[in-house]
């Protein structure tokens, strides 16, 4: 897909899912960039463990996140409480 340019490819940590909404949710995706496929949905308020992130071919900062077992990518702007 598009072309990304990687930072902090070890971070550890934890954010929380925080939509402009209380029950809005953000998409887990494949890669980080909206062109990419829909995983799961995580909802408002659940935490996610970050695992690393890269600039989109957008410019917006993408989480590698961890959510359940599963492993996805998330938009930094919808997350709280990362370094970002």
């Amino acid at each position: 897909m598009g072309r990304t340019t990687s930072f902090a490819s070890r971070i550890q940590g934890s954010a929380t899912v925080c939509t402009n909404r209380d029950t809005g949710s953000l998409f887990l995706r494949t890669g980080p960039g909206q062109n990419y496929e829909q995983i799961r949905e995580i909802p408002n308020g659940e935490e996610v463990s970050l695992k690393g992130g890269e600039y989109a071919q957008d410019s917006k900062w993408w989480w590698h996140v961890s959510y359940k077992g599963k492993l996805g990518w998330a938009p930094a702007s919808f997350l709280c409480g990362d370094s970002r």
